[in-house]
């Protein structure tokens, strides 16, 4: 298997394969590694037509076979990017491995699926005959580094805790995460080099309303009903799924737990839950001020409030609705 910073290095060293495999769940890298593969191939000039793309789930193998050797009258080369690998059945791959062992050396296949078992045949099969590059969705911290390294890119400073912030707002998606970064471009002054903080990101999810889950469950966090009450309102007003808006209150209520349960400072649980330092910066205070059996009593008004939900027994927003009340009607134990 070859590692993503090989395959960066057989690009630049201008050396392209006849079959790459991407595989994983990190589409954003793995659309920029097909658009440099493209480049260098087809050329930075090209001006036929550029990548054909197909679906494995709507063609076979012979199809993909027949399209690789067949060069159309209007390009010299053809770069064949077959998505949904994982649809083509044992048949159709046997004849694109088949086709690999002399494969045209005016054609470049690249296979790719969001699946991310490394031990599925896909994978074991194309493993040799083709460049099986595996494309891993990011960690929190990971993907705050690489906002980091693409804000410089773009000439802007952006401070570490505000790219915590701005992965906690935006998830690990890294095509959201750079798309939230074109509108810091626009937010910043143009070649002003100061540094991006915290008050430019939270500018940032003020012009997006579904940031609001984060400033809800940090609202939950702190026992304040009024504003979160108010976030809720304005989430559902935003079009917001109440399901998706509980799931997110669960998963907040657990991570509090970790913050509490940890021995420490920031530094010392970080390394322990796992969760970014500027995220327990943020939450120890206030989880460490609810007292141990909140944790347990919250969790049971949750998944009650799941179990409703999934059973039909109320409607969707006033039981989400009820369980922010009472989950805020606990005041916080006094440190």
């Amino acid at each position: 298997m070859l590692r993503l910073e090989a395959l960066r290095k057989q690009i630049a060293g201008k050396k392209v394969l006849p079959c790459y495999l991407f595989f994983g769940e990190e589409e954003h890298l793995k659309d920029r590694a097909v658009r440099a593969v493209s480049r260098l191939f087809l050329g930075a000039d090209h001006a036929g037509p550029g990548p054909e793309v197909v679906y494995a789930s709507e063609i076979d193998g012979a199809e993909i076979v027949s399209r690789a050797q067949s060069i159309s009258m209007f390009a010299q080369r053809i770069l064949l990017v077959v998505r949904e690998a994982d649809a083509l059945s044992a048949k159709s791959r046997s004849a694109v491995l088949s086709y690999l062992a002399a494969p045209n050396p005016d054609a470049c296949l690249v296979l790719s699926t969001v699946k991310t078992d490394p031990k599925m045949a896909l994978v074991k099969q194309f493993d040799g005959p083709a460049a099986v590059v595996q494309f891993k969705a990011m960690t929190g911290g990971e993907a705050a580094d690489w906002a980091r390294k693409e804000a410089a890119g773009r000439g802007l400073r952006l401070s570490c805790d505000a790219a915590q912030l701005l992965t906690e707002l935006a998830g690990t998606d890294l095509g959201v995460i750079s798309a939230e970064i074109d509108k810091l471009c626009l937010l910043s002054v143009p070649g002003g080099g100061q540094e991006i903080g915290i008050p430019e990101v939270r500018e940032l999810a003020a012009l997006n309303p579904q940031y609001g889950e984060y400033e809800l469950t940090t609202a939950l966090s702190r026992g304040q009903r009024r504003e979160a009450l108010a976030l809720y309102q304005t989430m559902l007003a935003a079009g917001e799924d109440p399901g998706r808006i509980l799931a997110s209150i669960g998963y907040e209520v657990l991570r509090l737990w970790r913050i509490a349960a940890a021995d420490g400072g920031p530094a010392e649980v970080s390394r322990r839950t796992g969760i970014h330092e500027f995220v327990v910066r943020q939450l120890q205070p206030s989880a460490r001020r609810r007292p141990a059996h909140w944790y347990p009593a919250a969790l049971g008004q949750v998944f009650r409030a799941e179990f409703r939900l999934k059973t039909g027994h109320g409607q969707p927003a006033p039981l989400v609705q009820e369980l922010i009340f009472r989950l805020t009607a606990q005041s916080l134990q006094r440190a």
